[in-house]
């Protein structure tokens, strides 16, 4: 594919949404590729069916990039073990349960089916890499929510298992978000992700920020912390201290 049509598909990418797909090993021109017909959107939704881990993958980047109304949703409920497919038709079909009964919710047009057993449907099953990019995907569309709470709530899902790729989220976005408690819990993140780099003064400099942190996943990251040598570990014990005694 030429490098203009390669550069173009990029550009119509926000830079937080770019940074997702490099981050989660896909080039600027496999996204050209999949901008393609041959793997279209529809096909992607398809694709979600499919027995293979890593062509969901490359579908649940594709859903993410085209950010519609049915992203977020369809991607939580493939995380819970909700997301379910007709075995007729492969119609996808979203799970609910109530009153001993099952109810399958059409992911786009139909009538929900209720009916007392899991009969002619199976659900879109997901590995750990999938439930890894799943969240990722899920932080990255709410960052950029208008409603604070979701975007908190998606700072507080990249905590729960902080990495390089969160880190890089959180810096496209920490310095232009207007509300202080969530640039505070960013802040956090980040000081979590620095305090696991091999570089001393840095992880001097995580401790000393989590120090002042009230998030309590700041504690949590001190407690589990494995100081490299005494002074470090001396600061570590202080600043654990330091929030024990607020």
């Amino acid at each position: 594919m030429p490098e203009s049509i390669t550069i173009a598909v990029a550009r119509r990418l926000s830079p937080l949404l770019l940074l997702f797909f490099l981050s989660t090993g896909f080039s600027p021109q496999l996204l050209a590729d999949t901008a393609t017909d041959e793997a279209s959107l529809q096909e992607a939704w398809k694709t979600l069916t499919d027995k293979s881990y890593s062509k969901k993958e490359k579908a649940i980047t594709l859903i993410a990039r085209q950010n519609t109304a049915d992203a977020y949703p369809v991607m939580k409920a493939m995380l819970e073990g909700k997301l379910y497919f007709s075995t007729r038709d492969k119609t996808l079909y979203v799970l609910s349960e109530e009153d001993n009964n099952y109810s399958f919710t059409p992911l786009f047009a139909g009538q929900s089916l209720t009916q007392e057993s899991k009969r002619g449907f199976k659900k879109v099953k997901i590995n750990n890499r999938l439930r890894t990019r799943l969240r990722q995907a899920l932080a990255l569309l709410q960052l950029q929510h208008e409603d604070k709470n979701l975007r908190l709530a998606a700072v507080q899902e990249l905590l729960k298992k902080p990495d390089s790729n969160a880190a890089g989220l959180i810096q496209e976005v920490v310095e232009t978000e207007t509300d202080a408690e969530i640039r505070t819990a960013m802040r956090t993140l980040l000081a979590v992700i620095q305090l696991d780099s091999a570089n001393e003064d840095e992880q001097q400099d995580a401790i000393e920020k989590l120090a002042d942190s009230l998030n309590p996943s700041a504690l949590n990251a001190l407690s589990a912390y494995q100081p490299p040598n005494t002074a470090l570990k001396k600061l570590a014990d202080a600043a654990i201290q330091k929030i024990n005694d607020r």
